[in-house]
């Protein structure tokens, strides 16, 4: 989804990267995962280090690569790829009011393993988008853990879990979907 941004190579490369942000890798291991030859891997590796959205440590004649951590840039990149992957799924579930992005998810310092964290307004059946969230997960290779609640209840929140509902409006990303 995210290929209208430019060059597939760099987009390659920080989606591998997102996907294992705690893994470290040669440059040989991350061109022959994505396909690309090492010309191509070495310059955009080195363009991602300049940018401190990698760090590059060597180890003897070789360089390790991984995903900085403390670069926001790369945060919120893991955001945009999982958003990239949630909103196309989603966005045929049908009496769903809105939907957002929370928690680990919304801040980009989820773990790969970890389920993506949702919020769920629906005015329809609870079972039914619980069934349709199992075909998200295995349509992003991800878990989802959702609370799903009517606009009424969500609302109700506020008065009856004042921090949970500040916390979920300080974090939450809304997830837009076409009007059909």
């Amino acid at each position: 989804m995210l290929e209208f941004l430019g060059s597939r190579a760099p987009l390659s490369i920080l989606e591998f990267f997102c996907k294992n942000p705690q893994k470290e890798f040669y440059s040989k291991e991350i061109g022959e995962e994505l396909d690309l030859s090492k010309a191509t891997t070495i310059k955009w590796l080195k363009r991602l280090v300049e940018k401190g959205i990698l760090t590059e440590t060597s180890r003897g004649r070789k360089k390790i690569y991984r995903l900085r951590w403390a670069n926001p840039f790369a945060r919120q990149m893991r955001v945009i790829l999982t958003l990239s992957k949630l909103i196309p799924t989603l966005e045929n579930l049908t009496n769903l009011r809105a939907a957002y992005l929370t928690g680990d998810s919304a801040k980009g310092t989820d773990s790969p393993d970890s389920p993506v964290e949702l919020l769920i307004l629906n005015r329809g059946s609870e079972e039914r988008v619980r069934r349709a969230l199992d075909d998200v997960s295995s349509k992003i290779g991800r878990s989802v853990e959702a609370r799903i609640m009517t606009p009424l209840e969500y609302a109700d929140l506020a008065s009856k879990k004042p921090a949970l509902h500040e916390k979920l409006e300080r974090e939450k990303i809304r997830l837009t979907f076409p009007r059909r």
